[in-house]
């Protein structure tokens, strides 16, 4: 299931000293016949390399395609939510450490 790949790579150990990485090759034909996944699947690896940054840990995904046309949605978009919100948290951060 992708919540076990999920979870799997979230438990990878990525070494400290230069990182770790993943190439997908012809992810094309993959795309082709499951398209809805391939997304999914792409989200996962940049969520995920995300979380490694945080913590100092580098993972980069390398994908590779043979078609030139192949597009996907925005890959690991994070959604910042309600802006009013997003400003208040920054408003009480900065009185309290400003």
């Amino acid at each position: 299931s992708l919540d076990a790949f999920n979870d799997y790579l979230r438990d990878l150990e990525i070494p400290a000293d230069g990182g770790a990485g993943i190439v997908l090759l012809r992810y094309d034909h993959f795309a082709k016949r499951s398209p809805a996944t391939a997304q999914v699947i792409l989200d996962i690896f940049a969520d995920n390399a995300r979380s490694f940054m945080l913590f100092g840990r580098r993972f980069i995904t390398l994908l590779q395609s043979d078609d030139p046309r192949l597009t996907f949605d925005a890959v690991g978009a994070t959604s910042l939510g309600d802006t009013a919100v997003v400003g208040w948290r920054i408003d009480t951060i900065s009185r309290r450490f400003g």
